[in-house]
């Protein structure tokens, strides 16, 4: 559908620029018609991929220095493992409809955030 072109390429683009392909990502699934399962699956993915990406162009240019690497590991690695465990957790216990409406409505409210800090 040309929703889903459009929005899977703004994906690409946000990701790539300004490291916030979560958004776009999040519409395209919906209108792909995602399931839950493959929703998380296809989303966990691609943070993660992305998120490996970052540290490893980060080391390669040498900007890993003392303190962003530990306190990397120590906040975002604990949280993002919690976030995972939660989120299969709760997965299994909200109904799809309600899941959809949760996340289209955290987009939104992560995109008028983002609108209001620039």
């Amino acid at each position: 559908t040309p929703a889903a072109i459009v929005f899977g390429a703004a994906a690409g683009v946000f990701g790539g620029a300004f490291d916030v392909q979560g958004p776009p990502l999040c519409v395209y699934g919906d209108a792909k018609g995602w399931s839950p399962a493959k929703f998380r699956n296809i989303v966990l993915t691609v943070v993660a991929v992305n998120s490996a990406s970052v540290v490893a162009l980060d080391a390669f240019q040498g900007k890993l220095g003392d303190f962003y690497y530990p306190y990397f590991c120590i906040t975002s690695l604990p949280g993002v493992l919690i976030g995972v465990v939660a989120g299969q957790y709760a997965s299994a216990r909200i109904d799809p409809v309600l899941f959809k409406n949760i996340v289209l409505t955290m987009c939104l409210l992560l995109g008028i955030q983002l609108l209001t800090i620039s």
